[in-house]
């Protein structure tokens, strides 16, 4: 030990200044590491870059996922997205499925479709596109859609807790088949579309429900031909530019029951059924609030309605800062639902 002890400390000093800066780059490395991993985890985020044919899994650890092209799934083959991942486009490109696509996130963790650009607007890409002539239905929940043209389109299926912002169009629903299922939307929301949150277009069949609906040009529109039925019911649509509900001739029997349509144009169009929804109006020309119809009557709840039940009533929303369109508990809204359908948990008639 006294042999070595010499040894070390009869290096020159040239040599033992060498020594001192390694040991004191290496020392700065380390530090510089540790507080990137512990400071800044969004220089290790990773990046892929998808065209062409797509398989596998998508998950938190390869996003974002950026299309530099058109992206699909093949006919056969399958691409499971799990949650937590992100996919954004880098142009006016689409996400197709010919075959499975799966998209289901977690209430926790949802999945995000979205744009790349710096300064994204509506129309930004194209969307999630389902083939026409899919076979297997998709289910697809708590994921949110951008900035697309429409932000999912596809012929059948369920969609659920899902978020669209700032879309062209949120959902449009297109088929060729007027004998496939029919697609179900519920609890989901449409914000800021340009176009339509929901348009249904050509044989589709939709069930609409407790979804909200808000800053559309039109909340939901119908653009189908047939005797098809079609369901909105417990929505909640405010303040469209255009009309709340629109549809045109031959569209069919579309059921409208127990919808709050606030602060939107008259809406336009010819429903099978309308009834038990709360509709405060805004007309162009003076902005009063307007009833559907001649009131006739008094609801269960003692408001004036007309031969159909709906009324022209303030829903009473929570209101506060995010603003919630909730209901409060003394809304006139609260057991107001029509009478032939089934009751709420408690037994009593639905609410709006």
């Amino acid at each position: 030990m006294p042999f070595m002890f010499l040894f070390v400390f009869s290096l020159p000093s040239s040599s033992v200044a060498m020594l001192n800066r390694g040991v004191r780059t290496f020392l700065f490395a380390l530090v510089g590491f540790f507080f990137s991993v512990i400071f800044l985890p969004g220089v290790m985020i990773a990046q892929t870059e998808i065209e062409g044919e797509v398989t596998g899994e998508w998950n938190p650890e390869g996003s974002p996922y950026i299309l530099i092209g058109n992206a699909g799934v093949p006919e056969g083959e399958q691409l499971i997205i799990h949650p937590g991942t992100e996919i954004r486009s880098d142009g006016n490109f689409r996400l197709s499925a010919r075959g499975q696509l799966v998209i289901q996130g977690t209430p926790e963790d949802s999945i995000l479709f979205t744009s790349n650009a710096e300064d994204p607007q509506d129309d930004d890409w194209l969307g999630v596109v389902f083939s026409v002539l899919i076979e297997e239905e998709p289910e697809i929940s708590f994921a949110n859609f951008e900035y697309a043209r429409n932000g999912i389109e596809l012929p059948f299926g369920i969609i659920h807790d899902c978020k669209f912002f700032n879309c062209e169009t949120g959902i449009l629903g297109i088929a060729t088949d007027r004998n496939l299922p029919e697609i179900v939307i519920n609890n989901s929301i449409f914000d800021g579309s340009t176009e339509c949150g929901i348009l249904i277009f050509n044989q589709a069949r939709a069930s609409i429900s407790y979804s909200l609906f808000k800053n559309n040009s039109i909340g939901i529109s119908f653009f189908v031909f047939g005797d098809q039925p079609h369901w909105v019911i417990n929505n909640t649509i405010v303040n469209s530019e255009f009309a709340a509900i629109a549809a045109g001739m031959d569209n069919g029997m579309i059921n409208v029951y127990n919808n709050i349509i606030y602060r939107s144009l008259q809406d336009a169009g010819f429903f099978g059924d309308f009834r038990n929804n709360c509709v405060i109006h805004i007309d162009d020309e003076d902005e009063e609030p307007m009833i559907v119809g001649e009131i006739v009557g008094v609801n269960d709840n003692g408001f004036s309605c007309d031969e159909n039940g709906n009324f022209s009533e303030e829903p009473g929303f929570v209101g506060g800062e995010p603003f919630s369109y909730q209901i409060c508990p003394d809304s006139p809204c609260i057991d107001s639902g029509f009478e032939d359908l089934e009751d709420d948990e408690d037994g009593t008639r639905r609410e709006l």
